[in-house]
């Protein structure tokens, strides 16, 4: 005769069932048994197995318990069998199923809201950067359509008063021009001259005059 005398999930005892199932959490499981034998009490040994979880049967012992640090979500099945001195056991193991719950994050319909919520994420993400990507391009624009009226303006003002300056430096040189005597006055007085006269700009720093007082006396003013 076998029999499971009490289960306790994380110090805390549950009742004994056929089945059991507790919500999601992680377990210290320990299942306390007793085979009972009419000849030789002393001599029962006990092995078990907690399928999903256990790869193989534990070693025979007369260690009525079982203990498991950590179990989590899933599926199991404890099996037990006991064997007497003369190493007859029972046919079928005494088996116990224990189910923890899922929790709901590893649930497929967790995943797919996950997927969904995902997918519409990197959606609006895209839309929102080819939004501002479009916002920055009009500013750019607006600001390059500004910029360059702004330096054809400039451009037109510098040109503006170059033609200025051009036009006092050529009005300055008329001036000069009509300052400096006549080449034909000079060679009427003298046969065998030459000037050299040569502006570095359009207005030349220096000049030259000349005049006749009489037949004997000249003026002449290099500067």
């Amino acid at each position: 005769l076998l029999s499971v005398v009490s289960m306790k999930f994380s110090d805390q005892e549950v009742e004994v069932a056929d089945a059991i199932s507790l919500p999601y959490d992680q377990y210290k499981l320990r299942i306390d048994f007793i085979g009972l034998s009419y000849r030789n009490p002393e001599m029962v040994t006990y092995q078990y197995k907690l399928e999903n979880y256990d790869t193989e049967w534990s070693e025979r012992s007369t260690q009525q318990y079982a203990s498991y640090g950590r179990i989590e979500d899933g599926e199991y099945t404890f099996l037990l069998r006991a064997f007497n001195r003369d190493n007859l056991t029972n046919k079928q193991p005494l088996a116990i199923q224990i189910i923890i719950k899922t929790p709901f994050w590893k649930t497929w319909w967790f995943y797919t809201l996950l997927a969904i919520f995902l997918v519409v994420s990197v959606v609006i993400i895209v839309k929102v950067r080819e939004r501002n990507q479009k916002k920055l391009q009009v500013f750019l624009e607006k600001n390059l359509d500004e910029r360059t009226h702004e330096v054809v303006m400039q451009k037109e003002e510098i040109e503006f008063k170059n033609r200025e300056i051009t036009d006092s430096i050529n009005y300055a040189q008329r001036i000069q021009a009509s300052i400096l005597p006549p080449l034909k006055k000079l060679k009427d007085n003298f046969p065998e001259f030459f000037v050299l006269f040569q502006p570095r700009d359009i207005v030349s720093g220096d000049f030259y005059w000349f005049d006749r007082v009489d037949n004997e006396r000249f003026i002449i003013v290099c500067a």
